[in-house]
C-alpha cells in the first residue's frame, strides 16, 4: 500500500491512523472498536487484526463510529485480494459493509450469548416483577421479605433452565464439521418449542434466520483458520489499552501515542514467543 494511500486515508478519517505496511496479510481478519473517553468526549479505537498471523494490521483513533468511518477505515486498510473473511461483533451495521465489502462475514459466537442475555434480560425483569405482583394479590398473608425471596427463587429458576437450554445451543458451535452443524441446528429447531418464551423468541426471530452466519468457520475451507469468536482481536485491544488506563489521558495524541508504545511491545512480545516455540520444534 503506497504513502499516498496512508495519506488518503488520513484525510478521509480526520483521525490518528496506523498501517503494518510489513505483514503479508492472511485474509483472515477480526475488527473491533473500543471506546475511550478524553476530556468528556468519546473516541472511537478501531482496529483490525490477522487472525492467523495473530498480529494487528491497522488501527485509526477517531471521533466516530459511523458506518462510513467503519468502512472506509477497513477499505483503505486491506486491498480487495485480503478480503477474504473477517469476524466481527453482532452490531446490525458491520453486515452491510462487510457485504460490500466483498467479506464472508463470521458473527461472533461470544457476543451472540451476550446479545441473548441483554435482550432477554428485560422480559425477566418484567417476570419477576409480575411473580411480586400475583403473590401480593394472593392474599397468602406473606410479609415483604418472604415474597422477595419466593420471587427471587422463580426467577432464578427460570435463569437456571435458560442457562439449560443456553448451553444445548453453545453445542452448536462445538460441531467438528459443518455438516454436523447443519444436522444439530436441524435438531435445534425441533427442540426449540420447548425452550423458554423469551429464549423461544430470540432464536426464532434473530437466530435461526442469520444462523449461517455463525458457522463460516466451520466450512473446509476455513477450517482451522477462521476463529468463531473476536477473543484474539479483544486480547489485544486489552493488554494495550486496559480498561484501567482509558481515563488517564487529555489527548487524543497521547492516547495514540501511548497506544503504539503498548503495540509495538506486544509485537515484540509475539515474535519472542514465536521464536522459541520455532526452536523448540526444530
Amino acid at each position: 500500500m503506497s504513502y499516498e494511500t496512508i495519506r488518503q486515508s488520513l484525510l478521509i478519517h480526520n483521525g490518528l491512523y496506523y498501517l503494518n505496511e510489513e505483514l503479508k496479510l492472511s485474509g483472515y481478519m477480526a475488527y473491533d472498536v473500543q471506546w475511550i473517553r478524553i476530556n468528556r468526549k468519546w473516541y472511537y479505537r478501531h482496529v483490525l487484526f490477522d487472525i492467523v498471523h495473530r498480529m494487528p494490521i491497522a488501527e485509526l483513533l477517531a471521533k466516530k463510529e459511523d458506518s462510513k468511518t467503519n468502512k472506509n477505515f477497513i477499505k483503505n486498510s486491506i486491498q480487495p485480494k485480503d478480503c477474504i473473511t473477517i469476524v466481527t461483533d453482532l452490531k446490525p451495521s458491520y453486515d452491510k459493509i462487510m457485504r460490500e465489502l466483498r467479506f464472508v462475514h463470521q458473527h461472533c459466537t461470544f457476543h451472540l450469548l451476550l446479545n441473548i442475555y441483554d435482550t432477554i434480560s428485560p422480559e425477566l425483569t418484567k417476570m419477576h416483577k409480575e411473580f411480586e405482583r400475583d403473590l401480593k394479590n394472593m392474599e397468602l398473608n406473606l410479609c415483604d421479605n418472604e415474597i422477595k425471596e419466593k420471587s427471587k427463587q422463580f426467577i432464578n429458576d427460570y435463569k437456571s433452565e435458560i442457562n439449560e437450554y443456553l448451553s444445548l445451543i453453545y453445542q452448536l458451535f462445538k460441531q467438528q464439521t459443518h455438516d454436523k452443524a447443519i444436522q444439530y441446528l436441524d435438531l435445534l429447531k425441533r427442540e426449540s418449542i420447548n425452550f423458554p418464551k423469551p429464549l423461544k423468541d430470540y432464536m426464532d426471530e434473530k437466530f435461526f434466520p442469520e444462523y449461517k452466519k455463525f458457522i463460516h468457520f466451520l466450512e473446509k475451507r476455513h477450517k482451522g483458520k477462521l476463529d468463531n469468536t473476536n477473543n484474539q482481536i479483544e486480547n489485544y485491544i486489552g493488554n494495550t489499552m486496559p480498561r484501567a488506563h482509558k481515563k488517564k489521558f487529555r489527548t487524543m495524541e497521547g492516547v495514540f501515542n501511548q497506544i503504539m508504545l503498548q503495540k509495538n511491545g506486544w509485537i515484540e512480545k509475539r515474535n519472542q514467543e514465536l521464536t522459541f516455540l520455532q526452536s523448540r520444534i526444530i
